[in-house]
């Protein structure tokens, strides 16, 4: 197992990212140049070139501490066979650190077998696989309750429509993010949980984005 160092920094860079709660000061100073290799799935979106862009401005920040870092990224541009590839490539260079941001999760699952038989640390973040952690090497998934989520859309959607009409009644059209990546799966379960309990409001159309 690598050490402990590698873990560390993994979890700042994405906890920074996430909640904006550490500095470019007082960071941990690498033990050594470490190797670390991050898989994003796709870039549709602004939130996502942000996730990116702040991967990158940390990464360079540990690049300037003691021996610094190598930070090798690529983007599958919405593929899951292509993220796959990547993984297998990004593997091949055996870095310190893998980390996932799948662009599904069951077509990306079997990144877990392959991190495991390389022996380098799993990490998957704002997405999931259909596997949890601790499976072999895969030790953590940094994301957020998507159900929860999906249940406050309803929630939002279901006080307008009461507004509009005096009671929950109407009709929904629901967009939805990319079939088969964890959010958007969990989402539509946490809608209908809510949506369920009133029987004047009908979900009559979901679709994927374009």
């Amino acid at each position: 197992m690598k050490k402990f160092i590698v873990f560390l920094i993994s979890c700042i860079l994405l906890f920074t990212l996430i909640v904006g709660f550490a500095s470019g000061e007082n960071l941990p100073v690498p033990e050594k140049k470490y190797l670390i290799t991050f898989s994003n799935g796709e870039m549709s979106n602004a939130w996502r070139w942000a996730f990116v862009d702040s991967m990158e401005d940390w990464a360079y920040k540990f690049k300037k501490l003691g021996p610094g870092i190598n930070y090798i990224w690529t983007n599958a541009g919405n593929d899951s066979a292509k993220q796959l590839m990547d993984c297998e490539t990004l593997l091949s260079m055996n870095p310190d650190i893998l980390i996932v941001s799948p662009n599904q999760d069951e077509p990306l699952d079997p990144v877990i077998d392959m991190a495991n038989e390389a022996g380098v640390p799993l990490m998957i973040v704002d997405r999931s696989l259909i596997r949890k952690p601790v499976t072999g090497t895969y030790f953590t998934n940094i994301t957020q309750n998507y159900t929860y989520s999906g249940a406050y859309q309803a929630v939002y959607a279901l006080e307008w429509l009461k507004d509009k009409y005096g009671e929950y009644k109407g009709n929904i059209i629901e967009v939805q993010g990319i079939i088969g990546a964890s959010p958007t799966t969990d989402e539509y379960v946490g809608i209908r949980s809510i949506i369920k309990y009133f029987p004047e409001v009908k979900i009559i159309a979901t679709g994927e984005r374009g």
